[in-house]
């Protein structure tokens, strides 16, 4: 797991299973930074794979419910469009902030195009 694979969205740590030493988060995270963004997860994650080693557990420790309706999960448009424009704000200014591979903004380029053209014709929900 590494940064342009989470700016992807090719990896995943859900807020539930991830441990963190309290040491790291003091050092690395500013939170009146995070709490300028929607979501807050997404940023602690980022920030602190560019300073830390994750490791990933080989077996399950928690149980993920998808929702009806959630944050990232909706059939409205209005609340989808508002996930998605802070989502790629956090991802703008996280590659701002580090830089990426060529590769991953080529790859965001293509993701954005899809995520908001099926915003206008509501193709995320079948």
């Amino acid at each position: 797991m590494n940064f342009d694979s989470l700016l992807k969205g090719n990896a995943y740590i859900h807020t539930q299973s991830y441990l963190l030493r309290k040491s790291d988060f003091i050092k690395y995270i500013d939170f009146d930074e995070v709490m300028k963004f929607d979501l807050w997860d997404y940023p602690i994650v980022l920030e602190l794979i560019k300073h830390t080693k994750y490791h990933c557990l080989d077996f399950y420790s928690a149980v993920f419910v998808k929702n009806i309706e959630s944050v990232s999960n909706t059939k409205g448009r209005l609340k989808r469009a508002k996930y998605l424009s802070g989502l790629y704000k956090i991802k703008i200014y996280f590659i701002l902030k580090y830089g990426c591979k060529k590769s991953t903004i080529l790859y965001l380029i293509y993701r954005a195009t899809r995520d908001f053209y099926s915003l206008l014709f509501l193709r995320w929900n079948k």
